[in-house]
């Protein structure tokens, strides 16, 4: 399980959205990796990419983090659901090892109700 979440990351995070989910993003299996400010020089914006376990999200602003954190996490749920049915599909297979069927529907369990619960506080940022 990933047990760090990228705590310096969040910080800087939460400084520039003024966003506070330390409780439901810790243990969560999200990791925050790196985040650079960006500046397109013909136009003269600036905007935010994280680095978010293998995925990159791009945002300007609050509700921008909001939108694209929401579909980062929707997907991760949706890959948890898939994993499980594949589990379930596979563990009537002879030659299975119990052991390991019983740890990866944990840490789909677990990851699934921690961003879940994350989703719903991001849903209660958007109100």
């Amino acid at each position: 399980m990933i047990s760090d979440y990228g705590e310096k990351i969040y910080e800087i995070l939460s400084e520039l959205t003024g966003l506070k989910f330390k409780a439901q993003i810790k243990d969560s299996g999200i990791e925050f990796k790196k985040i650079y400010r960006i500046t397109d020089l013909e136009i003269k914006k600036e905007y935010y990419s994280l680095i978010v376990n293998t995925e990159q999200i791009n945002f300007k602003n609050k509700a921008g983090f909001i939108t694209e954190f929401k579909s980062l996490l929707k997907n991760n749920i949706n890959e948890f659901d898939t994993r499980f049915e594949e589990l379930q599909r596979t563990s009537n297979d002879r030659w299975i090892d119990e052991n390991q069927i019983f740890l990866e529907h944990e840490e789909i369990g677990h990851y699934g109700s921690k961003q879940s619960k994350l989703l719903k506080k991001m849903q209660e940022f958007e109100k």
